[in-house]
């Protein structure tokens, strides 16, 4: 019972280390995903990526290609809309 205190503050410091990733980390994750055939959950890291840094080339236009790619199986054409709108922003 004495190390729970110890305890919770390693999993809660190790816990927002882990979340808060670099945009470089998050391409790289996007990259994995993408390799993975994931776009989805691609296309959600190099968001992340950009949310970070708004200007990095590799996260703006790998986000752009797994829009894109989404919208062309999307059977919702107002998703599809969407998604290619998003891509070519």
């Amino acid at each position: 019972m004495q190390y729970l205190p110890a305890a919770l503050v390693f999993f809660a410091t190790a816990m927002s280390s882990a979340s808060a990733q670099t945009a470089a980390e998050h391409v790289a994750l996007g990259d994995r995903d993408y390799l993975a055939r994931q776009a989805p959950s691609a296309l959600t890291h190099y968001e992340r990526s950009l949310a970070a840094d708004p200007r990095n080339y590799e996260a703006l236009w790998k986000a752009s290609r797994s829009a894109i790619d989404i919208g062309s199986y999307a059977p919702d054409a107002s998703r599809r809309s969407a998604l290619y709108a998003s891509g070519e922003q």
